[in-house]
Parts: C-alpha cells; structure tokens; sequence
C-alpha cells in the first residue's frame, strides 16, 4: 500500500501544536503526565495534553443517513491527526480531541434528545456536526441558552440568525448555493426556461425552494411548479405526474435527502422523463447512483456532489479526500469535508485567542474571518442574508452525473 500524503490540515496542527497561542500567550506544555476536565470530564491524555470532548450528531439512519456517516466520520480523522500531532496548542495547555457521536434519525423528537444528552449528560460545550434544518432547530434550543458552540450544514434559513450567535453552518447553504449555480445554468444551458422544484415539505426543503425561487428568476428561469414531500416516503407517481404536466425544461430535486432523491430519480426515469435533472442539494452521488441507476442519474447536475479529487478541488481537499478514501473505502464528500473544516476554523480560532470558552471562540471565528482549511480558504459571512457572520463562504464546483461517475464541470465563485 502506497504511503499516505500528509494532508495539509495534519501539518497546520503540527505547527499549532509548537507554536503559541493566541492573544500573545505563549504555548507550552502543562505538567508531564497532567489530567484535565474538559467539556465531558476528566481525561488523562498522556505527558503535557487534555483530551476535550465533543459532540457530534446526524442521521446516521434512514435516507439522509449518509450525512450523519460523513459527520462521524470526519471527525474521527481530526482526532486521528490531532493525536498525531500531539495535540493543538490553546494558551499554555496542549489538547486532543475526542468526540461522541448520536444518531438523530433525522426526527426532531431524537435531536432534542440526543442533544440534551450531550450538554447535560456528557457535558460538552462544543457540538460540531448535523444535518437537516428542522432538527438544527431543535438542537439551537438548547445549544444557544446554554452557550454551546454548535456548527452543521443543515440547509436552513433559520439556523441562522443574531438570536443564535453560537451557530455557524459549514456547508455552503441554499442561499449562497442557488446565485452560483442557477448562473452557471443560465449560461450553458440557454434553452431552458421553466424548473420544477420536488423538495421535502419541511423546513430545510423549504427554505432550499425558497432559494430557488428568488435565484432563478435573476437568471430567466421561470418556477413552474414546487410540490413538496414528507421524508422518508416512497411512492412520488402522484406528486411527479402533476409535475410533468407543467412541462418543465428542467427538473431540480431540490433539498431532496440522499434516499429520498435517489427514489424520485427512478421513478422520474420510470415516468418517462427526459428533460434536464438537476439537484441543488445532492451530497453523494455513489449511493444516488447505486439505488437509481445509472439511466436515471444520466446528466443530473449539482453543486454539491463533485469528487473533491477533481482537479478543479485545492489541494488540501484532494488530500482530505484521498485519505478519507483509503480510511474507509468510500469516497469523500463536500459534506465530509465541511465537517472536517469545522474542526479546523474552531481549533485556529482557539489557537489565536488561547481559549476555549465558546462564545469568546464564536466571537473569534467571525473577528478573524478567514480560515485555511481543507476546502482552501475559508471566508466567515452571512450578514447580509442572515443578519451575522456565522456562513462559511468558498468556492463550489458544478458536477454532472455521466455513466455513473460525478464529472467536474466549472468552479463557481460565490455571488
């Protein structure tokens, strides 16, 4: 087996973990062989470290279940290169990280279960992972009175907001993500139109529609239809035969769960279907592929579900991507790497200040503003759309699905 790249992220630790910290403290090692309680209790990390424990939730069950699986497992590589840099040095202490991980299940009820449990059982102050707006939601009802610094890539308006200051969203969200894409779309595709829109009827569905509906009109694209689903459901004839009515020169899936999406593209085919597919959202084209087939998938297009191998990715995410490979035999995703990218913006940003208190590290995080991480560079804003800087802004690729395989067609900047 070849030898592994050391990939970016690992040596930015590395120099972490020598360095100072922030705020003009000087780094340095606490008592050989000290114990500390960090966010979840007292840890023994060997000479000089802390271990601080963090949490992590997602879906790791159900349609959406490949996102909670992207969550856990990026986390587990940052503690795999923390632990092989020594630790991250904050102010004068060195710290590894450890997380726990929840499913969700994707329901509401079991976010907010799980997410009490993380702040009042395990004792974190730091939850860095989750997925579907709604159960964002619920989990920020008890993150933010509590002072719980939360970051996800749940794709939904309200997760963000100045009531929510301890709260960023990794993954580009709907309202950076349909400007870039829908001009891209304009510009190769000038014959179509009119898009219809199939989304999950709660609130990350809707506020992704919603995105598309105010983006594709500055571009000349009609919105012809917007017919929304319960997730987890099976049977879309009814719902795609009043969508085929309109006639729409392009179909877009829209906030569409992984599972969900993959079901609709089959039957779409099945329906005899043979306008333009596109899907705003789409994560992971490996398992849609896998369950729609390849017919069903030819030619759909997103911004989300490039390979970060693609030449058009940095190089820091095309190494994330390659060990995250060979680490567990599935390719990387964008939504892999948001994660991962979360750990590296809150880690700098301890780093600088030499704390770990987490508002002063939110406070942080958008003072700073800008971040090297395994996406490139990362700009912290929102401010505009959200009212506070707590959006991480990069550039995205769009992709198409040919003979099975996501293709990179165009890097896009954001608008």
């Amino acid at each position: 087996m070849k030898r592994l790249r050391f990939p970016l992220a690992l040596a930015f630790l590395l120099v972490l973990a020598a360095a100072c910290g922030g705020g003009g403290q000087k780094g340095g090692a606490a008592t050989p062989g000290g114990t500390g309680t960090v966010g979840g209790g007292t840890q023994t990390a060997g000479a000089g470290t802390q271990t601080m424990t963090v949490g992590a939730i997602g879906p790791a069950s159900g349609g959406a279940a490949p996102w909670g699986i992207a969550i856990n497992r990026a986390a587990t590589l940052f503690e795999e290169d923390t632990q092989k840099a020594g630790g991250v040095a904050i102010g004068d202490k060195k710290y590894l990280f450890k997380h726990v991980f929840y499913d969700t299940k994707g329901d509401v009820g079991e976010t907010a279960t799980v997410t009490n449990r993380l702040v009042f059982q395990d004792g974190v102050k730091y939850i860095i992972g989750n997925a579907i707006g709604a159960t964002c939601d619920a989990a920020e009802a008890i993150t933010e009175p509590n002072n719980v610094l939360f970051t996800f890539i749940c794709w939904g308006k309200t997760n963000l907001g100045p009531k929510k200051p301890h709260s960023f969203r990794s993954l580009i969200g709907p309202d950076e993500a349909a400007p870039m894409f829908y001009k891209w779309v304009s510009q190769q595709y000038p014959n179509v139109k009119t898009v219809a829109l199939v989304s999950p009827n709660d609130q990350s569905g809707v506020d992704t529609s919603a995105a598309i509906k105010k983006a594709a009109p500055q571009f000349g694209l009609r919105v012809v239809a917007d017919e929304g689903y319960q997730r987890g459901t099976q049977e879309y004839t009814s719902l795609l035969t009043r969508i085929l009515e309109k006639k729409p020169d392009m179909i877009d899936l829209s906030g569409s769960a992984t599972g969900d999406g993959a079901l609709i593209l089959k039957q779409l085919h099945q329906l005899g279907y043979k306008g333009k597919l596109a899907w705003l959202s789409m994560l992971d084209p490996v398992p849609v592929v896998k369950t729609a087939g390849t017919d069903a998938t030819q030619g759909l297009i997103g911004i989300q579900g490039w390979d970060p191998k693609s030449d058009l990715s940095p190089q820091p995410l095309r190494d994330f991507a390659t060990r995250y490979e060979q680490r567990f035999g599935e390719p990387a995703t964008i939504a892999a790497a948001a994660e991962y990218a979360a750990y590296e913006v809150i880690t700098q940003a301890m780093a600088q200040t030499g704390s770990t208190d987490p508002t002063a590290v939110a406070n942080a995080i958008a003072k700073i503003g800008t971040f090297k991480t395994v996406l490139g560079q990362v700009t912290i804003g929102g401010k505009d759309t959200y009212g506070i800087d707590r959006q991480f802004i990069y550039p995205m690729v769009v992709s198409e699905i040919q003979n099975g395989k996501s293709v990179p067609l165009a890097r896009v900047e954001p608008q």
